[in-house]
């Protein structure tokens, strides 16, 4: 037997799960391309789909702007809604709490148009953080102690356990997506900004394997 290819399969598996430990969770590609002037099917959620810590991410084209029309993002049935104001270039996202109440986070009020742009919603449990091109924007705890004690984020009404919309429900608008991910756990700002600056179309699992030798050069460089 050849212990060199034995001792070469142990090291890819140890550098595999180093990477995993130390250079965040695991993300899911769930759709590469998207026309949001046409309406999309809802995109079931194979793994955690009930899980209350969380991550979605796009990048987004928004070519006109149109008064009349609805700007969802993303809708994660039950729980939250990532989406435009009707009226100005507002990133909101809603929140339904387990009292049935909705509270809404304002992340931004200058969202680019006409320009592509990455936008990252994650939830942890009751905070929720909001993050445009890598950046952190808005953070908040979403907390009713006069009327809930959890109040944690809802992951998804039982009818549509594990299913995410990605645009409007019924009439489109004119944008387009590309790249739409959901990650197993909250954002992070570390891979926020990589994910961003990777691309819409960048190979993460390339730049984390980059990251790990780097790591190793400056350890035996010191």
């Amino acid at each position: 037997m050849n212990y060199m290819i034995i001792g070469l399969v142990v090291l890819f598996f140890v550098v595999m799960l180093y990477i995993y430990i130390h250079y965040g969770s695991v993300s899911t590609t769930l759709m590469m391309d998207a026309d949001l002037n046409k309406i999309i099917d809802p995109i079931s959620i194979a793994y955690d789909a009930t899980s209350t810590n969380y991550s979605y991410g796009l990048w987004i084209y928004i070519n006109t702007w149109d008064p009349n029309a609805n700007k969802n993002m993303i809708t994660n049935r039950g729980s939250l809604r990532l989406y435009l104001d009707k009226q100005a270039p507002v990133l909101k996202c809603d929140i339904k709490m387990s009292n049935g109440t909705v509270k809404t986070l304002e992340i931004t009020d200058n969202f680019p148009i006409q320009k592509w742009t990455h936008v990252i919603i994650s939830a942890n449990n009751q905070f929720i953080d909001g993050y445009v091109n890598g950046k952190l924007m808005k953070s908040q705890r979403f907390y009713s102690p006069a009327t809930d004690n959890t109040a944690a984020v809802l992951p998804a009404t039982p009818k549509a356990k594990g299913k995410v919309i990605l645009g409007n429900v019924g009439r489109g608008y004119d944008a387009s997506v590309t790249g739409f991910k959901r990650w197993n756990a909250p954002m992070d700002p570390e891979t926020a900004w990589d994910t961003y600056t990777i691309g819409a179309r960048g190979i993460d699992f390339i730049s984390r394997i980059y990251r790990f030798f780097s790591s190793l050069r400056i350890t035996f460089d010191d």
